[in-house]
């Protein structure tokens, strides 16, 4: 293939003319730019799904975890989220407040206090549990279940990589 003049422009997929030295810059063409603006819708359809229910998007997965793995602390909810502790820690004042978990201090570690989902947290859980899969039948529904299951291994390839 011959070597384009200098100042000649290439075609984008947006059909809008982009010098050939940046094309690299344009975000649209990368997977990873693409990959991001999925997760940001996905969390605006979690965050209007769990509002409902009072919870901001950091405050359910932290119940979540809770009700997953009683006994976690904040370390390990903000490993497994990979969100901040500081943010873990916000929402499990929330959450305490709201009664929904406790935490007891074990000890032979005061500093890590472990943390349990209460009757009305779990009640809360039962609650947007099946809306959850739901959503995310909805999301799939188009796809078939081969391109399902490939996605998702996909996505755990990816994240091993990057973590």
């Amino acid at each position: 293939m011959a070597a384009k003049p200098a100042g000649s422009t290439t075609r984008t997929r947006t059909s809008v003319r982009v010098a050939p030295e940046l094309a690299a810059l344009e975000l649209e063409q990368l997977v990873t730019f693409r990959v991001s603006l999925v997760a940001k819708l996905l969390e605006r359809r979690l965050a209007k799904l769990v509002s409902e229910f009072d919870l901001a998007v950091a405050e359910y997965r932290v119940l979540a975890q809770i009700a997953m793995r009683p006994g976690c602390t904040v370390r390990e909810i903000s490993a497994r989220t990979l969100v901040d502790k500081a943010q873990v820690s916000r929402s499990i004042a929330t959450l305490e407040r709201r009664e929904l978990i406790t935490r007891s201090v074990p000890s032979t570690d005061r500093r890590s206090p472990v943390l349990f989902i209460t009757r009305s947290g779990r009640g809360l859980i039962r609650r947007i549990a099946p809306r959850r899969q739901a959503e995310e039948q909805q999301i799939l529904a188009e796809m078939s279940p081969a391109s399902v299951v490939e996605l998702d291994r996909n996505l755990r390839d990816l994240f091993d990589r990057l973590s």
